[in-house]
């Protein structure tokens, strides 16, 4: 004898499955749009005029953020730090010790105009060590290439 689903049988394993399709469905849209929660900090010498850019890019695809760079005044292998500074970062600091330089990212974003660095070599040992942080992030340091020639100007 075969016993054919009740109407309230049906409605009951219905109410049980419907949510757990729906969670897997919105999965993967979620974890598409959520991006990830870093940034990025990128440097490159100009051999023009001397300067190294600074880059910082925003990985999130969702929030953005500040970045901020420490520019110290003098280190073991530098003294006399100088910077060109665009509109988009803002400084703070006295130069003594450092200042601090800082841009806000939207998402997926990087500086527009990078940050140029200059500095007089003590040691020619091949760079400038910065270290840029984000408030709830991984600080990153990285080292500024250094070329011959001192700081310009």
């Amino acid at each position: 004898m075969t016993m054919t689903p009740s109407r309230r049988t049906v409605l009951r394993a219905a109410a049980w499955t419907a949510p757990a399709v729906t969670v897997v469905a919105a999965a993967p849209a979620f974890a598409a749009s959520g991006g990830v929660e870093a940034f990025t900090i990128s440097t490159a010498r100009n051999g023009s005029n001397g300067y190294a850019y600074i880059t910082a890019s925003n990985l999130s695809a969702v929030n953005s953020i500040s970045v901020s760079v420490e520019l110290v005044y003098q280190t073991a292998t530098a003294r006399r730090t100088t910077y060109s500074r665009p509109g988009i970062w803002a400084r703070s600091g006295t130069g003594n010790p450092s200042w601090v330089m800082t841009v806000n990212l939207a998402p997926q974003s990087s500086s527009a105009s990078p940050l140029g660095v200059g500095w007089e070599s003590l040691s020619g040992d091949g760079g400038y060590d910065i270290t840029a942080t984000s408030p709830g992030l991984t600080s990153q340091a990285t080292r500024v290439p250094w070329a011959a020639g001192g700081i310009p100007g």
